[in-house]
């Protein structure tokens, strides 16, 4: 019996060498980690590079309207994207970028797991580990997307470019259920935190009920009451057309996707859409600046968004409104698409010189921003990555 009881206290002894947290294996460990985050800081940088090279080349000014990474711990988040991310905001300091990150907002589920600051009670009031690296920055990085204007099931299985889709601009939703724009308190709360400016969704279908025609009274009053509340907080506003370069125009019982572009949605009708917002934001000093138009992807070309932003460049202008204005790439505008889909650089002649390029920027592997792999396997993938 003693002679098992030995070999039982010897395997014992054995297990515990083994699975003891010994110093060293402490040490391996978080070299294996700073090994892993430097493959994925590496690759991040470089994208990024294709981004600030084209501007550096076309004498340009560059906007980060999206930038997020997971970290909610109600999503079990990994925080080793927090080294990733802090390597990155360096690097876009250092190019002098504005940045905003992804997101917040008081319709997103707690459990999202991009979510910088999560919400209760109606009201954004809690930090997750991704504001730490968020409020850290300098005053022009410290920005957030506050969503929940530009909710509602805009596409098939949330598809945003699916050729018919239950939000229109017949059935827009209901206002606070379905979608609602940020509260006094939310943003009084990213005030405390630092944050200095938003960028603030809404949807074309909600304030332009038909095209060509007066914008929606209540729709835009609602809107103005939300850049009001962010001025109070001491906070300004990006506001951000986030419409994936289309328009669902109520047929039959659905709505449509019209494509800006073709006939049924031209460069003339995307122009008024901005010539009548710039009328009513044109004097709001709150207002930093207007995102033409979120992610405009499966269009005619690049041409054809090329063509429609200039037009509405020149439509805000002739109304006298000097706000800033941020054009995206065509695409899903990650920050390698301006050197892909506009090669011969910066597009837009402004009489004001206040266009900036903006781009998005997520650390997964195709930059979808799903993050499917967990952190371990992006990392060996980008050690691999040529």
């Amino acid at each position: 019996m003693r002679r098992y009881l030995w070999r039982i206290g010897a395997l014992a002894t054995l297990l515990l060498a083994v699975t003891a947290p010994t110093a060293s294996g402490r040490v391996e460990r978080a070299r294996v980690t700073t090994r892993a985050a430097a493959s994925l800081e590496s690759r991040e940088t470089r994208r990024l590079e294709t981004f600030t090279s084209w501007l550096a080349a076309g004498h340009a000014r560059g906007f980060i309207g999206e930038v997020g990474w997971p970290g909610n711990p109600r999503a079990a988040g990994d925080t080793r994207w927090n080294d990733v991310a802090a390597a990155w905001y360096r690097d876009a300091a250092r190019h002098k970028l504005l940045v905003s990150a992804w997101a917040t907002g008081e319709l997103w589920a707690p459990s999202y797991k991009l979510a910088v600051y999560g919400a209760a009670d109606d009201a954004v009031d809690a930090a997750n580990p991704q504001a730490a690296v968020v409020e850290g920055q300098p005053a022009s990085a410290r920005g957030i997307n506050v969503d929940g204007g530009a909710f509602g099931e805009y596409g098939t299985n949330f598809d945003p470019v699916a050729p018919a889709s239950p939000l229109d601009n017949v059935d827009v939703g209901t206002y606070g259920s379905t979608y609602a724009y940020p509260s006094a308190h939310t943003f009084a709360y990213l005030a405390s935190r630092g944050v200095r400016f938003v960028r603030l969704p809404f949807r074309w279908e909600r304030v332009q009920r038909s095209l060509g025609r007066p914008l929606d009274g209540v729709e835009v009053a609602r809107l103005r009451a939300s850049v009001d509340a962010a001025e109070r907080a001491g906070l300004h506003v990006v506001l951000d057309l986030h419409n994936y370069g289309a328009y669902y125009e109520h047929v039959g019982t659905t709505g449509v996707r019209r494509a800006l572009g073709t006939p049924q949605l031209s460069a003339a009708a995307f122009a008024d859409l901005w010539r009548r917002l710039a009328v009513v934001f044109r004097t709001d000093s709150a207002v930093s600046g207007y995102g033409l138009m979120n992610e405009p992807a499966n269009l005619p070309g690049p041409r054809a968004w090329e063509q429609a932003s200039r037009a509405a460049v020149a439509a805000i202008r002739s109304m006298g409104d000097r706000h800033r204005i941020f054009v995206s790439a065509y695409g899903w505008d990650g920050v390698t698409a301006f050197r892909a889909n506009h090669p011969s650089g910066p597009w837009i002649r402004d009489p004001a010189h206040a266009t900036w390029y903006e781009a998005h920027q997520y650390f997964d592997r195709d930059m979808s921003a799903h993050y499917r792999l967990t952190f371990a396997a992006e990392a060996a993938a980008a050690a691999h990555a040529p």
